[in-house]
């Protein structure tokens, strides 16, 4: 069996969270509506994940979520949902 550190899985998984919403980023500049809300969405998930990684980190080990992606997405998710930066 091989022995995973969880703040590696946890690093990588925010880093591919990340990379998904900076690649929507260039819609921001698209004429169509739900493509510039998508966009802006994007960015603002990419400020809070790269301001937040090492609290989410920290929060994800704390509250021991499970290292399962949709469980990590769900987590992160909801704390930018509802955190004080107000995305969403």
């Amino acid at each position: 069996m091989v022995d995973h550190n969880p703040d590696d899985i946890l690093d990588k998984k925010i880093d591919q969270l990340l990379t998904f919403y900076r690649a929507r980023l260039h819609l921001k500049d698209s004429e169509f509506k739900i493509l510039t809300d998508i966009a802006e969405d994007a960015e603002a998930m990419v400020s809070f994940l790269e301001i937040r990684k090492g609290t989410l980190i920290r929060d994800l080990k704390q509250r021991n979520i499970h290292l399962e992606p949709d469980r990590i997405n769900g987590f992160v998710l909801y704390q930018a949902r509802y955190s004080k930066m107000g995305i969403g």
